[in-house]
C-alpha cells in the first residue's frame, strides 16, 4: 500500500513577522519575498531591508546656493546668508530691499544688488554711517571754501547760498563775494571829487573848497566868492557887496560867480544847483 504525501509551504510574511523591517518607509509582501517603498528624502540600504536618510546637501552640492545646507531626517533646510530668503523651491532667492524695505534710501535712490543693495545719492547728499539713507551736506561747516569771507554761507536742503554785504557782488560760481568798483559801475559817483576804491565800498576825496556830501558819494562846492548880477560875452559886471557860495549867488537870480567868471545856468535848467542847496548851511 503507497501513501502519497503533499507538503503545502506556507509564505513567510516578512512585513508582519520581521519586527523594524523598512523602517522609514512601507513594507509590501509578496509570495516568497517583500519589498521596501521608502519615503522621500530616504533610499534603501544595501540589504534593501530598510530605508536610510539622504543627505542632500553632500548629494547636490549646489544645493541652497546664497545659504547654508542643514540636512535633516528625510529632507534638508536652507539658511540663506543675508540679503536673500527662502523661496517656494527651498532654496535661496535675491532680497529686493529696494521694493521690501519702506522709506529706504531717502534722498537717493535705491539701486537693488545681489543680495543687497545701494544707495545713490542726489547731489548735497551723502550716505548716512549705516549706508541705508542719504542725508543733507552741510556745506557751509563740512566742505572748506565755501562762500568765503565776507560772504554769507546759508545751508538749504540739498544745497547752500552764498549771500554778499553791501559792496561786494556774488561771482557766477554762486560761491564768492569780489569787491565792488564802485568808481567804474556807479555814474557820477564822486562828483567834483577823486573816487578812490576800497575793500566793500567807497571813498571820495574832495577838494580844497569842496565838502563830502551826507551820503559820502559827492563832493560839494562851499567856496564863498563874489556874485555878478550881470554876465555879457562871457564877461562879469556888477558885483554883490559879499561873497557867497555859486549855489547861493545862482539860486538867487545871479548870473555868474566867482574868480573866473562861471556862468550860472539859466532860469528853469538849475535842478543841480537847486538839489545841491540841501547841503550849505
Amino acid at each position: 500500500m503507497k501513501i502519497n504525501q503533499i507538503f503545502h509551504i506556507a509564505d513567510i510574511d516578512e512585513c508582519r513577522d520581521r519586527p523594524g523591517i523598512c523602517s522609514n518607509g512601507e513594507c509590501n509582501n509578496f509570495q516568497g519575498s517583500f519589498q521596501c517603498v521608502c519615503r522621500n528624502g530616504y533610499t534603501l540600504t544595501p540589504g534593501r531591508d530598510s530605508c536610510v536618510d539622504i543627505d542632500e546637501c553632500q548629494r547636490n552640492p549646489n544645493i541652497c546656493n546664497n545659504g547654508t545646507c542643514i540636512n535633516t531626517l528625510g529632507s534638508y533646510k536652507c539658511h540663506c546668508y543675508a540679503g536673500f530668503k527662502l523661496s517656494p523651491n527651498n532654496d535661496c532667492a535675491d532680497v529686493d530691499e529696494c521694493r521690501l524695505l519702506l522709506g529706504i534710501c531717502r534722498n537717493g535712490r535705491c539701486r537693488n544688488t545681489v543680495g543687497s543693495f545701494s544707495c545713490e545719492c542726489a547731489d548735497g547728499y551723502t550716505l548716512t554711517d549705516d549706508g541705508q539713507n542719504c542725508r543733507d551736506i552741510n556745506e557751509c561747516t563740512e566742505i572748506a571754501g565755501t562762500c568765503p569771507a565776507p560772504g554769507k554761507c546759508q545751508n538749504l536742503m540739498g544745497s547752500f547760498v552764498c549771500s554778499c554785504p553791501p559792496g561786494y557782488e556774488l561771482q557766477p560760481d554762486g560761491n564768492t563775494c569780489v569787491d565792488v568798483n564802485e568808481c567804474l559801475v556807479e555814474d557820477g559817483i564822486c562828483e567834483d571829487g577823486s573816487c578812490v576804491n576800497t575793500e566793500g565800498g567807497v571813498r571820495c576825496e574832495c577838494p580844497r573848497g569842496y565838502v563830502l556830501s551826507p551820503d559820502g558819494k559827492k563832493c560839494i562846492d562851499v567856496r564863498e566868492e563874489l556874485c555878478f548880477n550881470s554876465f555879457r560875452r562871457n564877461q562879469c559886471s556888477d558885483p554883490r557887496a559879499t561873497t557867497m557860495t555859486r549855489t547861493q549867488c545862482c539860486c538867487t537870480m545871479g548870473a555868474g560867480w566867482g574868480n573866473g567868471c562861471d556862468r550860472c545856468p539859466a532860469e528853469g535848467t538849475g535842478k543841480q544847483i537847486v538839489n545841491e542847496q540841501k547841503f550849505i548851511f
